[in-house]
């Protein structure tokens, strides 16, 4: 994977849209509420970890 400045916006636009449609499906449908929660956070948090290492890994390209 080469990480680039680009594919970082590309990157957040995926996870804002996720959290749209996390919140829609929990407003749309309650009672699934806790299920919804917990894939999308957990989601969110993998996401998360792999943007932090591919903006460390650009850093290193770049500062080296």
């Amino acid at each position: 994977m080469r990480p680039s400045t680009g594919k970082f916006g590309v990157a957040y636009g995926l996870v804002g849209a996720t959290v749209v449609s996390g919140s829609y499906l929990v407003w749309a449908a309650p009672s699934h509420m806790i299920e919804a929660c917990t894939m999308g956070l957990f989601y969110l948090g993998i996401v998360a970890i792999g943007i932090i290492a591919a903006r460390v890994k650009l850093v290193r390209l770049h500062g080296s």
